[in-house]
């Protein structure tokens, strides 16, 4: 929604919302959505430096074939091509865990466009891959070819940390209270 008209390939106009402010306001819907979960034949590195909005605006990047991946090497541009016809579907979610099956003809990138946060873990097949950011902002995991269960799972270090001490105070506890009744005995 914008008061401006806007112009562009990829936007459809919608209503014009009169009356309901001045100027009226009007709708657009935007025809070509990158999906949440993709799966892309190649990464690039995401370029230092620059703005983020202006890196994904570039017209030379296109989301639905790459991926901005920090820390790839620029001549290792991915372990696929450019183009895939494979898929990638969201199974299952929950707040802390996301379930996603993919189908890669040459190995690739799945990308969630999910806030990247340290606390991410990821098992492919069942095994632990690491997680990389894509797109300065997003969470990305290499595949190889082939048939794959891709499982995210929110559990930060921390959260574990804070478990153990609080069972720790709570042995330390009885174990203290236990000593002070077997005292008075």
């Amino acid at each position: 929604m914008t008061y401006a008209q806007l112009e562009g390939e990829g936007l459809e106009a919608g209503p014009v919302l009169d009356g309901f402010s001045r100027p009226p306001l009007r709708v657009y819907r935007v025809r070509s959505v990158v999906p949440r979960v993709r799966l892309v034949g190649s990464a690039r590195p995401l370029p230092a430096g620059r703005d983020l909005a202006d890196i994904l605006s570039d017209p030379g990047y296109d989301p639905q074939r790459e991926a901005l991946i920090e820390g790839v090497p620029a001549r290792a541009a991915g372990p696929g091509h450019s183009a895939t016809a494979g898929e990638a579907v969201l199974v299952e979610e929950t707040p802390e865990r996301v379930v996603i099956a993919v189908r890669a003809p040459a190995g690739g990138y799945v990308v969630l466009a999910d806030a990247y946060a340290p606390g991410w873990r990821a098992l492919l097949d069942g095994r632990a891959v690491p997680i990389l950011r894509a797109d300065g902002l997003f969470r990305a995991v290499a595949v190889p070819a082939g048939a794959h269960s891709l499982e995210m799972v929110y559990r930060p270090r921390e959260v574990a940390a804070g478990f153990a001490a609080s069972l720790a105070g709570l042995l330390l506890a009885a174990a203290w209270g236990t000593i002070a009744a077997v005292k008075r005995l």
